[in-house]
């Protein structure tokens, strides 16, 4: 395959991603020699608009869009962004990295791009060491691509841990053409006032009809030394809901911690105000709002409306029943302990 035939093929499964409306999020070209990757790699990955991931020696691309669930994602982790600045400001002779979307480089000659990585800058090297990746599974099979990616990610030297943020849907279908049409002015954007009542990450139903609907929302975390992932459900609602949120606090401090270095962390942690836990009302506030926004997207192309950019206006929702107390005073007794 020629690298230009290589470009035309990802641009187009890259057009199709993202005439599916998120009911779709990759796609596979497979038989591609590490010479055509490399050449596409340093002429052309910049020019288009979407990810590619190379696995080797399975000679795949992976072609991927961002979902409307990474903003979440990452406003979900701004409390481990901060706590790296602050152990990098402390007089210790190690400096940690903090980094997005960046290439990852292994000794298979495959290339990977967590959302996020958390790892050591090395002295004299460009690359850091990494520690722990975080990575923002939207409707991908479990089983198979994220399994597969986190497999590929362990062959990273040093890394101890992937921890992904899984959400999935029920399967999207637009209405039968034979539905009729609402008339008149079509709302701007969806929003709980024109949904009411609603809760968030609740279905998002408009004339009688479902745009998206989770069924599945959870951090699940992989180790090293184990296939089997930590799971912990995060999908409102449910009745372990807040003891599921600290437990996946804890379990990301832990690592945080086992990658640090037990003083440094406890020192860290001792001169910074309340780092975490994670800020889970806001995390569902984001979420639910870009939610809304592909739903409303959904609905427009049904409407057959072009060109529709909903307005980025984060709703508020009552959302006390999430709120949660800090682990860290539990987490450090726990580590002193020992």
């Amino acid at each position: 395959m020629k690298v230009e035939e290589l470009v035309q093929q990802i641009d187009a499964k890259g057009r199709v991603l993202l005439e599916s409306l998120g009911s779709v999020t990759r796609a596979e070209i497979q038989d591609v020699e590490f010479a055509t990757w490399q050449e596409f790699e340093s002429q052309h990955a910049e020019s288009l608009s979407f990810r590619t991931q190379y696995f080797h020696p399975e000679r795949i691309i992976i072609v991927t869009h961002a979902s409307p669930t990474h903003p979440s994602f990452m406003t979900l982790l701004r409390p481990i962004v901060d706590f790296t600045r602050a152990v990098n400001d402390s007089d210790s002779d190690q400096q940690f990295a903090v980094t997005t979307n960046e290439t990852i480089k292994l000794v298979s000659k495959t290339s990977i791009i967590p959302d996020l990585g958390f790892g050591k800058r090395v002295l004299g090297h460009r690359a850091s060491q990494w520690f722990v990746t975080f990575e923002c599974a939207w409707n991908q099979s479990a089983t198979t691509d994220l399994l597969a990616k986190v497999k590929k990610s362990f062959e990273t030297p040093h890394l101890s841990a992937v921890v992904c943020l899984v959400i999935d849907e029920k399967q999207y279908k637009a209405p039968l053409t034979t539905v009729a049409k609402p008339e008149g002015e079509m709302p701007a954007c969806f929003t709980p006032d024109v949904l009411a009542p609603r809760q968030p990450l609740s279905p998002i139903l408009y004339v009688d009809h479902p745009w998206v609907r989770i069924k599945k929302l959870s951090i699940d975390i992989y180790l090293r030394e184990n296939e089997t992932p930590n799971c912990f459900d995060l999908l409102p609602g449910s009745t372990d809901l807040k003891n599921q949120q600290e437990q996946a606090d804890r379990a990301v401090l832990r690592l945080l911690g086992q990658a640090i270095g037990r003083d440094l962390f406890l020192k860290t942690l001792e001169k910074t105000e309340k780092p975490f836990p994670f800020d889970w009302v806001e995390f569902y506030e984001e979420l639910d709002h870009s939610l809304l926004g592909l739903a409303h997207e959904r609905f427009s192309t049904w409407m057959g409306i072009e060109g529709v950019h909903p307005p980025v206006e984060v709703v508020k929702h009552p959302l006390e029943d999430f709120e949660l107390e800090t682990v860290i005073d539990d987490f450090c007794s726990e580590k002193q302990k020992h």
